[in-house]
């Protein structure tokens, strides 16, 4: 069985082989929102992750870091050390 989620739609889509299964999502069940205007730096880093294309791993071996630490500095949870936060200045030019 294959999955693919449509986040625009907050749609499941559950493909068994011979039946294609849709369903609606309560919104949030998989992620934060989408930060339109990120009001923190946590709001910012995952803004520009997700504008590159990158996921919480990949930006995390960027900077050198495990994936927990990408999402505590997403949901505010830690801050960035002054190194690591120059790498995200860096990288996202922010």
């Amino acid at each position: 069985m294959h999955s693919l989620h449509n986040v625009e739609k907050d749609q499941l889509f559950l493909f068994t082989g011979c039946y294609t299964i849709s369903f609606k999502i309560p919104k949030g069940t998989f992620a934060i929102e989408y930060p339109q205007k990120p009001r923190n730096l946590g709001e910012k880093i995952r803004k520009y992750r997700i504008d590159s294309g990158l996921t919480i791993k990949q930006l995390g071996q960027i900077i050198g870091v495990s994936e927990y630490t990408i999402i505590n500095w997403e949901k505010m949870k830690k801050s960035p050390s002054k190194k690591n936060r120059f790498a995200i200045d860096q990288l996202f030019s922010i």
